[in-house]
């Protein structure tokens, strides 16, 4: 999660505050991890099953841009994440390390996000994932490793 949640955070600070960064100068930021941010768990069927919150219980996250032109860039996130999923419905909770590293990139109209180590959505994942959307908007999700943790199971 902490990658599907910090890379799209990361690129809307970035494209929203219009941070300029000399290539031979980036920039380092502290991430702010917003209050709470709703999740959603589904059935097989697709029927919802419940939502629910994500809180940052340790946020020491970093996001370092390198600006390589006026319209293409790259960044880590790095640095420690701990989150917090409540089940709205019945109040059950979890909490995880999904302190990755992340790196997101975009060039030629691209953007992507590869996360390694632990992530999180509605799965603890190890391993690489890579989320990439193409100058269309298509998008791709690649995941290699293993799910540590059904996040909706465990909270059901």
């Amino acid at each position: 999660m902490r990658r599907l949640i910090a890379a799209p955070i990361a690129l809307v600070f970035f494209l929203l505050t219009g941070i300029s960064a000399a290539a031979s100068q980036p920039q380092r930021i502290a991430l702010q991890f917003p209050p709470s941010i709703p999740f959603a768990c589904f059935t097989a069927n697709g029927d919802l099953l419940f939502e629910g919150t994500v809180t940052a219980v340790v946020n020491n996250e970093y996001v370092t841009i390198f600006e390589d032109t006026p319209t293409s860039f790259r960044a880590t996130i790095t640095g420690h994440l701990v989150v917090r999923y409540t089940n709205s419905s019945n109040g059950k909770s979890l909490t995880a390390n999904v302190s990755g590293p992340g790196f997101n990139s975009f060039r030629d109209g691209t953007f992507i996000s590869i996360s390694t180590g632990l992530n999180g959505s509605n799965t603890i994942h190890a391993g690489r994932l890579v989320f990439k959307i193409d100058p269309n908007g298509v998008a791709t999700f690649t995941a290699v490793g293993h799910t540590l943790l059904d996040v909706c199971a465990a909270l059901a």
